[in-house]
């Protein structure tokens, strides 16, 4: 599930949204013409043509909300430094600092991690569809066969992907690596309070030596502040890559998965509720009706607790 305000508020995904969009009008105009009467069938195509689309989108609607709670946390930790400031004496622009708050704020890195190579995989999926030509399930394989076995991708496209894995794609691989076999990424967390307040959560600079005896730390490479350009460098490749496949700058339209329809204890009455609006308090009811949907808009009543 993605939230499609999330990036059309943010200017984010806007020419992935055009691709998107075409893939579903296609969709739904090939469905209209074809007057198919299996509906399994059209959720399998469904599945294999538009769904990838909202995946990708759901990691990464996940990834910036998980980005927003650790700059959150991250400030909360500051604030619990600056509570007891006055009654410190600090002499060196980092100290150590533990607190349940950096806690939860360290076990989101390797998540992030994760959702970033997940999408850089799926990415590679929609080339595919989209080209009509197999590619390889995994970024890393792509990069180390070479273009040389991947010629019916353009220049333009191969050139996009290469550089993404040069400046960014081969460390998320190699941490990813390191903390699911030999290292905690969060091994090495500080608070520093000069010349700005943050929490520094060092990286290596040498992940792929695999050789924790050998890492080096000389680039003060910060994971937060890794991982917030590793984002934004993923959304710019998706972003040129949508271009160079002649796609507008679109908003997202917001959907609705029932891909838990059929597995509903009971079928009559109310199915699903989807909260369309929270801050004007708008909701669309799905009902079963003779096994077909239909949408009723409603209108969410103020409760004594108030409104979220």
């Amino acid at each position: 599930m993605y939230i499609a305000d999330l990036f059309n508020s943010h200017n984010l995904f806007q020419t992935f949204g055009g691709w998107f969009r075409d893939v579903k009008v296609s969709f739904f105009s090939g469905f209209m013409r074809s007057k198919e009467k299996d509906l399994t069938r059209v959720w399998e195509k469904w599945k294999q043509n538009v769904q990838i689309f909202e995946i990708l989108l759901g990691f990464a609607t996940s990834t910036i909300l998980t980005l927003n709670q650790i700059k959150t946390l991250e400030q909360k930790c500051i604030n619990q430094y600056k509570g007891l400031e006055d009654e410190l004496e600090i002499y060196e622009n980092r100290i150590i600092f533990w607190s349940h708050k950096l806690v939860n704020l360290l076990s989101k890195i390797p998540l992030i991690i994760n959702k970033l190579i997940i999408m850089e995989d799926l990415l590679l999926q929609l080339i595919s569809k989209k080209i009509g030509n197999p590619l390889p399930k995994h970024f890393y394989i792509l990069i180390k066969n070479g273009h040389v076995s991947y010629k019916f991708l353009s220049e333009e496209v191969w050139n996009i992907l290469e550089q993404y894995w040069n400046e960014t794609g081969k460390y998320l691989r190699s941490y990813r690596n390191l903390d699911y076999y030999l290292f905690s990424l969060t091994t090495h967390a500080y608070l520093e309070v000069e010349p700005k307040e943050k929490i520094v959560i060092l990286l290596p600079d040498n992940p792929e030596i695999e050789d924790i005896r050998l890492f080096r730390y000389e680039q003060q490479l910060d994971a937060i502040r890794f991982l917030e350009k590793a984002f934004e460098n993923f959304h710019n490749i998706v972003e040129m890559i949508s271009a160079s496949f002649n796609y507008s700058p679109t908003h997202i339209l917001q959907g609705w998965s029932f891909i838990s329809y059929e597995y509903l204890p009971a079928k009559k009455g109310t199915v699903a509720l989807v909260v369309t609006n929270p801050e004007r308090n708008k909701a669309i009811e799905v009902i079963n009706v003779g096994g077909k949907p239909y949408f009723n808009k409603l209108t969410i009543k103020d409760n004594d607790e108030g409104m979220e």
